[in-house]
């Protein structure tokens, strides 16, 4: 049991007639305590113009944990699937941080030269991963261009 969070590198040793063999992972568990913040995003306004070439969108960021988050950065990426990132469109960093229950609205204004029309902006919070969070899987959101 782990009591203090961190990240921990865990070892398996299997032995059974007289031989034996280990596998380790580095930084494979990561144990968060109760009181860490818990960043998530949805979308508070979105508009697409001209076929999908001026997009805006403003996405409401809360922290919805015990604990104040440290500055994180925003990232706004272009997607041909809604699932991989292909282009980062832009990267803002909020400055500060969010105490606990405080929320901030990032903006993306977007201006493209060709139709996106079926693409997906994906927005995704602590993209490098430096806050220890009680959940890392409501980091991200995505929006399908109509």
């Amino acid at each position: 049991m782990y009591d203090v969070a961190g990240t921990y590198t865990v070892s398996l040793t299997v032995t059974g007639d007289s031989v034996s063999d280990t596998e380790t992972k580095n930084e494979y568990i990561t144990v968060v305590s109760p009181d860490a913040p818990d960043l998530s995003c949805r979308v508070k306004e979105f508009h697409c113009v001209e076929f999908g070439q001026k997009i805006t969108v403003k996405l409401q960021v809360e922290n919805s944990g015990n604990t104040k988050a440290d500055p994180f950065d925003v990232a706004f990426y272009l997607s041909s699937n809604g699932i991989t990132q292909d282009e980062l469109l832009e990267l803002d960093t909020v400055n500060g941080g969010l105490n606990s229950q405080q929320t901030k609205v990032v903006s993306l204004r977007y201006e493209s030269e060709f139709s996106l029309s079926g693409k997906y902006i994906i927005s995704v919070l602590d993209p490098d991963g430096r806050i220890l969070e009680l959940d890392e899987l409501n980091n991200f959101f995505s929006i399908r261009i109509p």
